[in-house]
């Protein structure tokens, strides 16, 4: 089972949200869930990688979490939504390092890894 989390707090209502909180949730939530998958629905942010308690809470997370553990995706481009070089290009405004970026552009999910597998195999590609 997978849990899903969207865990920024009210943006429209303005409710504090940055490392201190995502410290709370990793250490008093998250080892409630042990043995689980928890997706951070958007990252744990809010759409964008432009806010600094935003952005610290984040590598909170990453950090916290485990770069192994730590994958990027999207929804897809639809209506507003970024395509994904763009996403990609802007999520690397985090302030995170070169190698915490490659690990995490090389993650592929755990319950993705053996269809990951089986498609490079189908389509003669290597990794």
């Amino acid at each position: 089972m997978t849990i899903a989390v969207h865990m920024h707090s009210s943006v429209t209502r303005h409710r504090a949200y940055g490392s201190k909180e995502a410290q709370i949730f990793l250490g008093q939530v998250l080892p409630s869930a042990a043995a689980t998958y928890v997706e951070f629905a958007h990252f744990a942010g809010s759409g964008g990688y432009d806010d600094a308690a935003t952005d610290e809470a984040l590598c909170v997370f990453i950090r916290g979490i485990g770069i192994a553990d730590v994958v990027f995706g999207l929804h897809g481009n639809f209506g507003a939504g970024s395509p994904p070089a763009r996403a990609w290009a802007d999520f690397r405004k985090v302030p995170l390092s070169q190698d915490e970026f490659w690990a995490i552009e090389r993650n592929v999910t755990p319950y993705m890894r053996d269809f990951a597998v089986l498609s490079l195999i189908s389509t003669g590609r290597q990794s």
